[in-house]
Formats: structure tokens, sequence, C-alpha cells
């Protein structure tokens, strides 16, 4: 996202740039929007507080996500491990974050209805051809039922809204079989990148450069294109009419 502070910056180039304009109020205007990606401006603050708010989005946001996995069989070509590493790298829809407790806050011995979704899975290979273990054969148990039916893994879409395949999770061939349990729990992504909310978040600044008309109007267009040259990020252009 861009930010604009409120330090005034002196910008000196043959004396036809002004200043940075001050900005006094703070506020913030969405630019961009779709279904992937933010894009959006922020008026008023430091710095510091516009990269204090990029790392809250980053680590500070509960999600939902995988956080034990329970393989009962496992006869396909992955790992064990290597399969509980994927499946904690499902996104799941965690709009209900907020009524779950956090594991280390819940006062039950092990998992409860309060503070994790239990899911099972289970799939074989078929004769004659490989099938596809996806995130969609999560299929949520008894615990945390109140819940289960919208703690799911999410559904991805593209940037112009088309539904995108779910998260392919291993294949399984003839006599291959995957059987396993999971507990979703709340958490955030200062603990565990899996509860990261998004992929990423990068700012920069982006000054309001205002001209000196009355100056402007006394150089010549030599001087005016000199000006233009000068600049490496190329931000001025040179208007004939």
């Amino acid at each position: 996202f861009f930010f604009n502070d409120t330090a005034t910056t002196e910008i000196y180039t043959r004396s036809i740039v002004g200043s940075v304009r001050c900005v006094q109020e703070t506020g913030i205007k969405i630019l961009q929007l779709t279904t992937t990606m933010m894009k959006f401006e922020l008026k008023g603050v430091d710095l510091s507080i516009a990269n204090a708010l990029r790392r809250v989005m980053i680590a500070e946001v509960p999600t939902m996500a995988i956080d034990l996995v329970t393989v009962n069989t496992n006869t396909s070509v992955l790992h064990d491990e290597y399969i509980a590493h994927r499946l904690g790298l499902i996104p799941f829809n965690s709009s209900l974050s907020d009524s779950y407790e956090y594991s280390r806050d819940c006062l039950c011995p092990g998992y409860c209805a309060k503070c994790a979704v239990e899911f099972t899975l289970h799939a074989k290979g078929e004769k004659g051809r490989a099938i596809e273990v996806t995130s969609l054969d999560l299929k949520p148990t008894e615990i945390g039922e109140e819940g289960g039916d919208k703690v799911l893994p999410a559904k991805l879409y593209d940037e112009l809204g088309k539904e995108e395949p779910p998260v392919l999770i291993t294949k399984l061939n003839e006599n291959q079989e995957l059987d396993l349990r999971v507990i979703v729990r709340k958490g955030i992504g200062k603990e565990h990148a899996k509860w990261n909310p998004v992929a990423t978040v990068a700012l920069q600044q982006a000054p309001f450069i205002e001209i000196n008309q009355h100056k402007a109007m006394t150089m010549t267009i030599k001087q005016k294109k000199e000006i233009i040259d000068s600049c490496p990020a190329n931000v001025f252009k040179y208007n004939d009419g």
C-alpha cells in the first residue's frame, strides 16, 4: 500500500518543483480491490505507523488452520510428514475465528468444540486410474459441530471472480489409501506461518509533488526538458500544449 507522511520535504530542481504537500488529515483510500488483492493509500501517518500496520496484517490477525494431524493409514507415495505439511498450507474460512478460544487459553485437557474443529479424510485409489485427494475430501466431525459447517477449507477465486480448483493434497493409484484425522485451531502468524492471513504485504511512500506554475512559465523549453531528464524515476512529462 501507499502512504503519505506529515513531514514536508523540500525538493530543489532549478526552483520549479515545490514541496511535498503536508497531509494533516488521517484517512484510507482504496485504490484497487479484487478477490485476491487490495491496494490502498494511507494518509497522515508516520512511516513507523504504516509499517506497524503491515506487520499486524501479517502476524497478528487470528485465523484457523490445521494444527494437529493423526495419520491412521498412508500407503501413498508421500511420507506422513510431507502430507502433514501440505495440510497445514490449506487456507480455511476464518470468519468465525473470534468465536473460538486459543488452545493455550482453553481449559479443556486436549481439544473441544470451544477451541477446535475436527476433520477426517479417507480416500482410496481406484482400479485403472489415479484419483486426486483435495481439500474437499476433508469432512467435519461432531467436534466443533456449531461451526463445522462454516469453518471449512476456503474456496479460492481468481482475479476475474472464477472459482479455482481445490487444493491438491496427493494422488492415489490402485491399492493406495489415505486415512487421517486433523484438528483445526485458532492461531496467529507470529506463532506459525500457516496462520498467516495474507501472502504478503508491501508498502511504499507516495509523495505529492506540486509544480510551481509561476516559475515554470519563466523557463525555456530546453530548461524544462533538462528537469524532466534529471529525474531518475521519470515522474515528469513535458506537455507541448
